[in-house]
């Protein structure tokens, strides 16, 4: 299992997706069963409710709200930075990973940083001049 290999430097991110409060049993069996300390596991979900249940297991471990930024009907709009803030409000969650888009920006970015959010842009396929 990847949680056994040693000499393994930074973080296990476990991407958790289609995931249920169901299944938290079977994740936090599998870290304290792990030869690896829970500070180095990072938890990432789109599911903020899951990853408040799982903190309160395992406090030591990182959380990571995975947010895609989709555009949504009817107006399909550019999601606003305090529509993000506003679904993290009443969660423990200090870290955001985001998939990257073309209305993403230095002021994007900053804007959700101000709250002392750590932001995490992914996926950057084009650089732009």
């Amino acid at each position: 299992m990847v949680l056994e290999l040693e000499n393994i430097s930074g973080y296990y991110v476990l991407d958790l997706k289609h995931a249920t409060n169901q299944n938290i049993p079977v994740y936090v069996d599998t870290i304290l069963e792990a030869p690896i300390s829970h500070e180095r596991v990072a938890f990432q979900s789109e599911n903020i409710e899951l990853l408040d249940a799982i903190r309160k297991l395992l406090p030591d471990s990182r959380y990571y709200y995975l947010e895609r930024l989709e555009r949504s009907w009817p107006f399909y709009g550019i999601p606003k930075p305090q529509a993000i803030l506003k679904k993290l409000a009443n969660s423990s969650i200090e870290t955001l990973s985001i998939k990257d888009r073309e209305f993403i920006d230095e002021n994007y970015i900053q804007s959700l940083k101000s709250t002392g959010l750590r932001v995490y842009v992914w996926t950057i396929n084009d650089k732009k001049g």
